[in-house]
């Protein structure tokens, strides 16, 4: 098993390379749109500690950096981070028969029209106040909630309904109205459908986040899936543990429960990657005709 995950790997990783070589040689953004692209789809902190670990320590320059030997511009790394998301996006869709593709589309819609919110924070003290001056305010712009207009409510939160009944709510939407619901959903409200998925929805998303994991330097071990949802260790690219976490387990909004005890050493079960490629996946959505991630 851990050879052929290896393989897989492998092959992943050298198709991610051959997309990395066809991108243009001037790159844009900044390796703080890579840590951005892993907190958007909801990564623990300690892997995103772990990757500013990682650019401290290797070699980068103010295009792109390098990591398993091979090197990719900062904004190629973020794409194939949201990449990973897909795979979230496709299996939760697939449990109420709405396609993963609709629900992305929806999801960069409601992004885009979310309105901005100001919000004021008093800075840092560097010197003691002068009584006689106010107090200086800072302002910062940050994404205010987006909500979605459904013509049927629940009964109960959706967050606390059985996957029975997440099912016949979004069958009783409109078809209209149920890619926009299902995209609006907050982390955990997509969090408590992972955990209520089947083993094999469940191993789709786990083979992904190996996947993922790899192309950061680390290495993903699944120690359980099933009910509660998926547990897994994360170590860094000398064999150190450096988190134990779930996901489908948390309701709360970081996404990612980081309080689970390591489970028995059953080790890596999932193939690695399980076939996936960023070429065929960036493929699938330029025949879709979704808009490039940025």
């Amino acid at each position: 098993m851990k050879r052929f995950s290896k393989m897989i790997t492998a092959a992943f990783l050298s198709a991610a390379a051959a997309f990395a070589g066809s991108v243009t040689a001037h790159a844009e953004g900044s390796v703080e749109d890579v840590y951005d692209a892993m907190r958007r789809i909801g990564l623990p902190e300690s892997m995103i500690q772990e990757a500013k670990n990682q650019f401290q320590t290797t070699q980068h320059d103010e295009e792109g950096m390098t990591i398993n030997e091979t090197y990719y511009p900062y904004d190629v790394w973020a794409d194939m981070v949201e990449l990973y998301e897909d795979d979230i996006w496709n299996e939760v869709g697939r449990q109420f028969g709405v396609s993963g593709e609709e629900i992305r589309e929806e999801k960069r819609r409601q992004e885009a029209e979310r309105p901005a919110e100001t919000v004021s924070a008093q800075p840092e003290a560097t010197a003691p106040a002068d009584p006689n001056t106010p107090p200086a305010v800072t302002t910062q712009t940050t994404a205010a909630p987006s909500p979605v207009t459904v013509s049927v409510q629940t009964q109960i939160p959706f967050i606390n309904m059985t996957m029975e009944e997440k099912r016949d709510y979004i069958g009783s939407l409109p078809e209209a109205e149920r890619a926009p619901f299902i995209a609006s959903l907050t982390t955990a409200e997509r969090n408590s459908i992972i955990k209520q998925m089947d083993t094999s929805s469940q191993a789709n998303i786990a083979n992904g986040f190996i996947g993922l994991g790899e192309q950061l330097g680390m290495h993903i071990s699944v120690d359980r899936i099933g009910s509660g949802g998926i547990d897994y260790s994360v170590r860094n690219s000398s064999g150190t543990l450096i988190d134990v976490s779930s996901v489908g387990t948390s309701v709360d909004d970081t996404g990612w429960d980081t309080t689970l005890p390591v489970l028995g050493g059953s080790g890596m079960i999932l193939a690695a990657v399980g076939g996936l490629t960023l070429m065929t996946r960036k493929s699938r959505r330029e025949e879709a005709g979704e808009e490039p991630l940025s």
